[in-house]
């Protein structure tokens, strides 16, 4: 999908499907804001604001936009957020004060053509003495909660109106942003200027808002001097509590140009105590752009890497925990860029830079440091003279760190040792070579070394050609053939192997000794590599196993058990030459890695019976590869990715081909279900003491119990028991929390596992409220109670929520047109205040309004109106002379001006008039029928009981997750009217297994023998089965 969405917002617009024309320079088009229309597992919509206030909604599954319209030409929209109920509601804003509401339809069928997929509101705030804008969306659907630079407007989109606002005094700084809202949309927390935060919040006062804690200005000096606020962030986490209580988690960048920048983590209890915030923990960013990046090597064959160095663009060398994606310490070496750094051994790193030397056209500044991290010393291996002829483009390091190759651009090489004991380096020979490609390897495959190779003589002339272009270091005077450069098989080596290719496509190995300046020819039986005439080797890596030649044409050769027969792997031809080739060093597979000159990364997979070689995974167009190596720790055998931003990509490279799994410091996309399993299942999700390392963690008899429930067999056993204790090592490093709130001591059965999860990996608020609620939902639905007090849907606090808004829009003093007035009768009825919507209707005179006399029949058959509850006697008269007989010709009546007025578009009159002969489910589902879904909801909750309500509630909630995208919002509806069955459909609709399985399991003796059927035994083990695979 990453792939899918790169390509569509960098793809210009082709053809219109509505809207105005987009110009020329689209294509380069900055994107200001993108949104899902739906959740991310149900929606194919991507809505993406551009520069010049153009909004296209992209079908990201075809690559093609379905709708697209400049909104406002003359002025650029900067802002886009999304409504938190309804993810189809969006919100497009500028700091000039328009807001653009849109509601965005991905149901093409329903559309009469692309201009119809997106209805438009736009709205005007007044302004005048600010240019700063911007809206979040509150605890309802209608309520935007604006900010100018001081003042604070509550804004019904509804009605169009301002309901409310607050003026900032003058000792408190200009807002900056609105950080977060609260899940209940009642309270909200506001960045300013000077860096302080204040937390608001909004109630039905007559100010509307009320400022609960303002935070002075949050001083970074203690922890960064010199560091400016540059972005501030919040978001408001579940603790368990009911909808609206959580955690203020708020995260706060600070830089500077030279040192870069730190994230701040604060923390507060509640919205209510906000003055309690706190320095949590702060995380050192990368200053610049990554331009080097070098993986410490283990200590012993084999063994665990846990750091690696990254240069950057400003001279520093950052070194970065690999388990916990941290920058553990920081080193200014250069004041200018790091071209290389490369590990040598323990704590020593080599880095280089290399400039143009001021003041001279063809003289080059190349200095080289050995940087000790164990002490934070630098020491210059190389002047600064600037006398260079040549800027030197590369270091090469053996894999003892005893010797490292400097590589320059006119084609001289350079070879160093250092010393194992004083750590002093020496300069041991010059040598003027044409390499196209030089590498240090491990080895060299023996097949390549057939038997009598000491008294044949090489092919070609490539010992000659070596032999005779050595210089010495002392003189630099060239030496024959045979007296600096020894010929011979490899046998019992004394030093390291120096792989080579030269312009003429030959290849071949040098081997460097440890205690002389000689270099020994292995004359080994390399093939000419045949390309075409204007093409080199440009890659080349071996091992005792293998060797992988690439050109500069992008092809990729591998010999592999004989010389005599090769592979091939081609790269596309925009990607380049193959810039570099990395072999796995431990042989765990034959897998290796291959970098484009066009920052392209590949993942090769190599079949040896027969010879084959094919791409198994690699990167996606846009993210700029810096280098990819292999390592391995306690979380397994991984290859890392560096790209040019610092970012550090894991993949485990024992998953199966096509199976990527992606690590960004923690978390596996399959962790959190993982972790609810295990948990569902009793299994510890701390270390067994005393058992040793993690690949020692032994089975237990609960993790046999899971893989018998799930019928893995006994190769899936052992996989997933190795991601079992992988999961276990990342949880030491990264949600130790879950594991101590899991570990608490309380019970914590299947649902409050869900729970656990949810809240913890923050997947959507609903989500957690839905496992959170579901006890108390399932306790009211057995008694009866669809929507009784604590469950998903609670019809109290539906009322409660329309009631506030009732007050809100009673605090506005401004005109209201027929329409809006119409609206607050509406709300009124739904509410079942009768009493107050017929006072407001009578309110007006004959010669204020001219729907005087409508208002005056519509107050009249509300007067009449007879709210009858489902369990009252109401079949008769007191008389016993049937109601159907006395009330016939009234009812006959009202059908008719109902069917009239809605016909009409006068709702209001419609359901009065169906309210009036008790069809108050029939009121409900026309209300839903022209959109008015809230208002539907509140007059469930006033009017319906039972079977009505269930019939109403259901209609509902297939809207919510349909239309609004709202997934768990629509099955917590569902499940508060004891709808079990449809939910579980729904969960085996989205692919929701764990979701489903533990559902099943909480209602199967409540449903009766529904869920028994053979139908839904077979979804049940369907669901298992996804679950199984998903632990391995």
């Amino acid at each position: 999908h990453e792939s899918l969405v790169l390509t569509v917002l960098n793809k210009p617009a082709r053809q219109e499907s509505g809207g105005s024309p987009r110009d020329e320079q689209a294509a380069s088009q900055a994107v200001r804001g993108t949104c899902w229309t739906g959740s991310d597992t149900s929606s194919k919509l991507l809505v993406a604001l551009y520069d010049g206030g153009e909004v296209v909604v992209w079908d990201y599954l075809k690559g093609q936009p379905v709708w697209q319209s400049c909104l406002n030409p003359k002025q650029n929209l900067t802002h886009l957020v999304q409504c938190p109920f309804d993810s189809t509601c969006l919100c497009v804003t500028n700091d000039e004060g328009l807001v653009y509401v849109l509601y965005v339809s991905d149901d093409a069928s329903s559309a009469e053509g692309a201009s119809e997929r997106v209805r438009t509101v736009e709205y005007k705030i007044s302004a005048t003495d600010s240019k700063f804008l911007r809206c979040e969306f509150g605890m309802a659907e209608n309520m935007l909660h604006i900010t100018l630079e001081r003042t604070l407007i509550a804004f019904d989109i509804e009605y169009g109106i301002p309901l409310g606002s607050y003026a900032l005094p003058k000792s408190i700084a200009a807002f900056h942003d609105i950080l977060c809202v609260d899940s209940a949309g009642n309270d909200l927390l506001c960045s300013h200027r000077d860096g302080s935060v204040s937390a608001w919040q909004c109630s039905e006062a007559k100010s509307i808002y009320t400022m609960k804690h303002v935070v002075p200005t949050i001083s970074f000096a203690g922890h960064s001097p010199r560091n400016g606020l540059c972005q501030i962030l919040a978001r408001s986490t579940p603790t368990g509590g009911g909808l609206g209580e959580g955690r203020i988690q708020v995260l706060a960048t600070t830089a500077n140009k030279d040192t870069g920048g730190y994230l701040h983590h604060f923390s507060a209890p509640d919205f209510a105590r906000l003055d309690e915030l706190r320095l949590e923990g702060m995380l050192r960013l990368l200053p610049q752009q990554c331009t080097a990046f070098a993986l410490e090597p283990p200590a012993e064959a084999g063994g665990d890497v846990g750091r690696s160095a990254l240069g950057t663009s400003i001279g520093t060398v950052e070194v970065v925990d690999l388990i916990t994606g941290l920058v553990t310490r920081s080193f200014k070496v250069s004041t200018s860029a790091l071209l290389g750094v490369k590990w040598l051994r323990d704590d020593l790193l080599l880095c280089f830079s290399s400039e143009r030397a001021p003041g001279a056209a063809a003289a080059f500044d190349n200095r080289l440091w050995l940087l000790d991290l164990s002490t934070g010393e630098k020491r210059a291996l190389r002047g600064s003279s600037g006398s260079d002829a040549s800027a030197m483009r590369g270091v090469r390091t053996s894999k003892t760190g005893n010797h490292f190759l400097l590589l320059f651009k006119n084609g001289i090489t350079e070879l160093w040792r250092l010393d194992r004991k004083t750590l002093a380096c020496s300069r041991v020979r010059v040598m003027n070579m044409p390499f196209t490609c030089v590498e240090f390897v491990q080895d060299i495959p023996p097949f390549f070394f057939p038997r009598g190779a000491g008294t044949q003589d090489p092919p070609g002339d490539s010992a000659r050609s070596f032999g005779s272009l050595n210089l010495s270091a002392e003189g630099g005077e060239r030496s024959r053939s045979g007296s600096n450069a020894e010929t011979g098989p490899p046998g019992q080596r004394d030093g390291e192997i120096l792989l080579f290719a030269l312009p003429d496509r030959i290849l071949g190995a040098v081997e460097v000794s440890s205690h002389s300046k000689k270099l020994r020819d292995l004359k080994p039986s390399f093939p000419l590599i045949e390309v075409p005439p204007n093409e080199v080797v440009t890659a080349l890596s071996c091992n005792e196993q293998n060797l992988v030649v690439g050109t500069s044409s992008g092809e990729v050769r591998l010999w592999s058990q004989s010389k005599d027969h090769f592979g091939v792997y081609k790269l596309a031809n925009w990607e380049g030459s193959v810039r570099k080739i990395i072999l796995d060093p431990c042989f765990i597979s034959s897998d290796f890695l291959v970098l484009s000159a066009n920052n392209m990364f590949h993942r090769i997979n190599v079949d040896h019976m027969p010879l084959k070689i094919e791409r198994v995974e690699g990167n996606m167009p846009g993210t700029e590869i810096l280098d990819a190596t292999w390592a391995k720790n306690e979380l397994g055998r991984q290859y890392v990715v560096c790209t040019r931003d610092g970012a550090l990509v894991y993949s485990d490279q024992a998953v199966a081909a096509g199976h990527r799994t992606i690590r960004n410091l923690l978390l596996d996309p399959r962790t959190p279900d993982r972790l609810a399993v295990y948990m569902q299942n009793s299994l510890p999700l701390t270390r067994t003491p005393g058992s040793g390392s993690l690949a020692d963690q032994p089975y237990s008899a609960e993790f046999g119990k899971l893989a018998r429930s799930l019928e893995l067999t006994e190769i899936e056993v052992q996989q997933a028991h190795e991601s079992y204790r992988k999961c276990v090592a990342e949880l030491d490093n990264g949600a130790a929390a879950l594991a101590r709130a899991y570990g608490s001591g309380s019970a914590v059965d299947a649902v409050g596992c869900m729970k656990l999860v949810a809240r913890a990996f923050g997947r959507s608020p609903e989500e957690h409220e839905f496992w959170d609620k579901l006890e108390d939902t399932l306790g009211n639905v057995r008694e009866g109670n669809y929507g009784g007090v604590g469950c998903l849907w609670d019809a109290a606090r539906q009322k409660t929520k329309a009631a506030r808004s009732v007050y809100w829009h009673e605090s506005y003093t401004g005109a209201l047109n027929m329409a809006k007035r119409e609206r607050r009768v509406l709300e009124y009825f739904v509410l079942g205040d009768r009493e107050s919507a017929i006072a407001f209707l009578l309110a007006a005179t004959p010669d204020e309004s001219s729907s005087f006399y409508k208002d005056a029949l519509r107050a009249l058959a509300l007067a009449s109106f007879r709210h009858q509850a489902p369990g009252d006697a109401a079949d008769a008269d007191n008389d016993g002379t049937p109601l159907s007989a006395r009330r016939g010709l009234q009812e006959k009546a009202s059908k008719v001006l109902s069917a009239h007025c809605a016909g009409n578009g006068d709702v209001l009159s419609s359901i009065v008039m169906l309210g009036l002969i008790g069809r108050n489910l029939d009121a409900v589902l026309q209300l839903q029928d022209v959109g008015m879904w809230e208002h539907a909801a509140t007059m469930t909750a006033s009017y319906l009981e039972g079977d009505q309500r269930q019939e109403a509630l259901e209609r509902w909630a297939y809207h919510v997750i349909g239309e609004q995208k709202n997934l768990w919002r629509g099955l917590g509806i569902l499940v508060s009217c004891g709808l079990y069955v449809e939910t579980l459909e729904v969960m085996n609709r989205e692919g929701l297994s764990l979701s489903f399985l533990t559902l099943f399991g909480r209602v199967e003796g409540l449903q009766g023998g529904v869920l028994q059927t053979e139908r839904f035994k077979t979804m049940r083990r369907r669901h298992q089965i996804v679950v199984a695979k998903n632990l391995l």
